[in-house]
């Protein structure tokens, strides 16, 4: 995605989540902004503190801050049905934006079809209750770590990863990726004839943020599962246990572009995924990789395979069907031949999770607040073969 100004009002809770391994309790960040302000010597110093006299410093002052917080209800719906839809609006950065079905409760299907539910969560969605979505029906939860190639875009990690642990769920981690959003401001200003050689010019300082992006994901990785409690309270395991590495490759860079000036960008998109893939996988972290992504973003950017093939990824596809049924049971035969092309045919299925509605509300202390839902398709046990090796 491209590069984000970070939430001040997130930075307040940075180190809250460590203490929720202990606690087995979900904080609302919200509500509890006023209490962390005060303590901004421990945040400071808080790298050099040992985890147990962390724990010490902060425990009594958490435990006469804590708030469960009010939530909705939530039910048990099913698809496909009828649900109230809010449509996008047009989105001129290319950042994709909060859209679909508004239900009150995690969507299952009607037919039986195997689903394990969860959410993902960034420093936008800092009223999320976790306990109250696991609750729900909710089981995993992917958190993202790191936004582009600076660590202030992405402030609430620590947070939501405890208290995602805390609550129960499997835990996953996933990055923005960021085109290189300055230069990409000039070529927006080039001409169509132009554009090939600044882009080529571009490809060098491409590949170079693609493995800044993947060291600070790096970096933020190796600290939550640092803090991570042992042995896995899920699993028993004494190693870290969580579901496996997201790049977010949602975004369209040049919203407004037509198909071919869009089209003439693809080989340097199609590179920093690949670029960021790799060296993520040539760290101690060489588990496969999954692809968040739209059709409509895959097909122009990322289906070429100039820069490695990513044919075979896993992908989670960000989808809204209006009845809040599965991709591929798209109505609209135009909408589903480009659902088809992404995820391949019903037996060669690779799209195993599906980022449904951005209207989560019954999750979280805001009422509607908006919180993505997503489904694994499959049962807990072959979601479980989403762990990271």
């Amino acid at each position: 995605m491209l590069e984000e100004p970070y939430a001040k009002k997130s930075n307040d809770a940075l180190f809250s989540g460590v203490l929720l391994n202990y606690f087995g309790k979900s904080i609302n960040v919200k509500e509890n902004n006023r209490f962390f302000k005060k303590e901004k010597y421990l945040q400071k110093n808080s790298r050099s503190l040992s985890r147990e006299l962390l724990v010490e410093l902060f425990a009594c002052l958490v435990l006469l801050q804590f708030s469960t917080g009010s939530y909705a209800e939530c039910s048990r719906p099913l698809a496909p049905g009828k649900f109230e839809f809010h449509q996008s609006s047009l989105s001129k950065t290319g950042y994709p934006t909060n859209d679909g079905i508004i239900p009150r409760g995690f969507v299952s299907l009607a037919d039986n079809t195997p689903v394990v539910h969860g959410v993902d969560v960034s420093k936008y969605q800092d009223e999320l209750n976790f306990d109250k979505a696991k609750k729900c029906g909710a089981m995993f939860a992917y958190v993202r770590l790191s936004g582009g190639s600076s660590e202030k875009n992405e402030t609430l990690y620590r947070v939501h990863w405890a208290n995602a642990r805390s609550a129960g769920l499997y835990v996953g981690p996933y990055h923005n990726l960021s085109i290189i959003p300055e230069e990409i401001k000039h070529l927006k200003a080039a001409s169509i004839d132009e554009r090939p050689a600044i882009i080529k010019d571009l490809m060098g300082p491409a590949l170079e943020s693609a493995r800044s992006q993947a060291s600070l994901f790096i970096s933020k990785l190796d600290e939550v599962l640092e803090l991570d409690p042992r042995p896995d309270p899920l699993t028993g395991s004494e190693a870290p246990t969580y579901l496996r590495s997201v790049i977010d490759a949602t975004t369209d860079p040049l919203a407004e572009a037509t198909l071919l000036e869009k089209q003439q960008l693809s080989p340097l998109y199609e590179s920093m995924v690949c670029e960021w893939i790799n060296t993520l996988q040539k760290s101690k972290y060489t588990s496969k990789v999954i692809l968040f992504t739209t059709p409509y973003v895959y097909a122009t950017y990322l289906d070429h395979g100039t820069a490695c093939d990513l044919s075979k990824t896993s992908i989670w596809i960000r989808w809204r069907n209006d009845d809040g049924d599965k991709f591929d049971r798209e109505k609209d035969p135009i909408k589903l031949a480009k659902v088809s092309e992404l995820c391949g045919s019903e037996k060669t299925n690779r799209c195993i999770l599906h980022q449904y509605t951005s209207f989560g509300g019954f999750g979280v202390y805001e009422k509607d607040a908006p919180i993505d839902l997503n489904r694994f398709y499959g049962t807990e046990l072959e979601m479980k073969e989403l762990f990271s090796k």
